[in-house]
């Protein structure tokens, strides 16, 4: 939902307004949105990452631009070391 917010806004942001205060606070606002968007991926990739098992500090990788690509469809593809669905629903079983 965020993302498209974000689009709309650029998308704004294109169009010439004719004052210049409409599109200083435009660029605010999503300069303001940009940085929402960039600390949720980020937290996001640290969450995978550790259930990868690597380093959180990698999460800083997402920030460079084009190895950002590779490391995400890298993080998509290494199976993770998270409990599988139907072992959470036996130890939900057994606590009862």
């Amino acid at each position: 939902m965020l993302g498209v917010l974000f689009g709309v806004l650029l998308t704004l942001l294109a169009v010439d307004t004719a004052s210049g205060q409409n599109q200083q606070l435009l660029r605010t606002v999503a300069g303001i949105m940009s940085l929402a968007v960039t600390v949720f991926y980020l937290v996001v990739t640290v969450y995978r990452l550790q259930d990868v098992g690597w380093s959180k500090w990698l999460g800083l990788v997402v920030l460079t631009p084009y190895v950002a690509i590779a490391f995400v469809i890298l993080l998509m593809i290494v199976k993770g070391k998270g409990v599988e669905p139907h072992e959470a629903e036996q130890a939900d079983t057994h606590r009862t």
